[in-house]
């Protein structure tokens, strides 16, 4: 049996109402995300995991940038699960990700490229940027360009023995 989903208000990002906040006294902690914008730069396993989690809080934009398509390999690095019509329809990663969240709330705006010198100034607008990316020398440009980042790259590398390490 499936119960009707009232729609939520026109001024939130959801389109149907979050009531978790309001039952439990965490409506100023959700306001405190509302109006905010933010980008995540990769969109691989460590950044699909970051949209998951930002997608569900009031932030009014989540941008998302990448260049490279969805590939079975994402498949398997993502939260949920894809169809493997999905995984063969050789779509950007970012355009995957913008119509998966658009099935519960709206702001999420695809950006199908790579930032680089010419564009770094983009995220200079963002409340937030989350860079899900390895090593790269456009990082220090990103720090020297925005308010706040978050660089979510841990390096892991392989050892000689065949062991993790960070960095």
């Amino acid at each position: 049996m499936h119960s009707e989903i009232a729609a939520a208000p026109t001024e939130s990002v959801f389109l149907y109402p979050n009531d978790r906040p309001a039952e439990h006294g965490y409506t100023d902690l959700v306001d405190l995300f509302r109006g905010k914008t933010v980008a995540i730069v990769g969109l691989g396993g460590t950044g699909s995991y970051v949209l998951d989690l930002v997608s569900k809080t009031e932030v009014e934009e989540i941008h998302l940038y990448d260049s490279d398509k969805f590939e079975r390999a994402n498949a398997f690095r993502a939260p949920g699960a894809f169809s493997p019509d999905q995984v063969a329809a050789e779509s950007y990663k970012v355009e995957m990700y913008q119509e998966r969240y658009a099935r519960f709330r709206r702001g999420i705006i695809a950006h199908p490229w790579d930032i680089g010198a010419d564009n770094v100034a983009d995220l200079a607008q963002q409340s937030a940027v989350f860079l899900c990316m390895p090593s790269n020398p456009i990082k220090e440009t990103i720090f020297n360009t925005c308010p706040f980042v978050v660089d979510c790259d841990i390096g892991a590398k392989r050892d000689d023995q065949g062991g993790l390490r960070a960095g």
